[in-house]
């Protein structure tokens, strides 16, 4: 009996022993991952970063005046300019009648207080006859905002105007032409 028991006893031991240094190195590479673990933490730092953002008023564009040549005579070929400081007309070739208004174009804008904004013109334009097949053709247009550039008011508001020249063939129809062409504004 003593052989077995002895052996029981020995192999109980050798058990005890062994989970007792399962145990010690389950705790000794607790601390080693903990440990590196706190290294590595420690070495992080967190910082707290700002953000923002503002909405501002969509900028708006109205039409205000219509620009209008006023009476040309027919004739020879030539220009009439449309300035923008609300001067008179500018005759080149062609000969200018008192009958009918002329004027630049003005137009409103409206977006948000001291911003500016930038003014995109057209290269030309056409002036279609009531016929529908005679045309002018309007181009070199410009604004009174030192290179097309705008700023609005401390109340969102600005107004700027528009001039072109209007070219004239030599014997043009009599009669009324009409025509559009587009402005565009935009923050800048």
């Amino acid at each position: 009996m003593k052989p077995s028991s002895w052996g029981r006893r020995k192999r109980e031991h050798t058990i005890k022993n062994t989970l007792k240094m399962i145990k010690n190195l389950t705790k000794a590479l607790t601390l080693v991952i903990g440990m590196i673990g706190f290294s590595l933490t420690s070495n992080a730092q967190t910082a707290t970063g700002n953000a923002s953002a503002t909405i501002i008023s969509p900028i708006g564009l109205t039409a205000e005046t219509p620009m209008a040549f006023g009476s040309v005579m027919s004739g020879q070929a030539g220009t009439v300019q449309l300035p923008v400081s609300g001067g008179p007309r500018v005759a080149t070739d062609v000969a200018l009648s008192s009958i009918g208004i002329s004027s630049a174009a003005t137009f409103s804008v409206t977006g948000e207080a001291n911003y500016t904004y930038s003014i995109s013109l057209p290269a030309t334009a056409t002036l279609t006859h009531s016929n529908a097949v005679d045309v002018m053709t309007v181009n070199n247009f410009l604004t009174d905002q030192p290179e097309n550039i705008g700023t609005l008011s401390g109340t969102g508001n600005d107004v700027f105007t528009v001039g072109a020249t209007l070219n004239v063939s030599a014997g043009q129809l009599s009669g009324q032409y009409l025509g559009t062409y587009d402005v565009t504004v935009a923050y800048n």
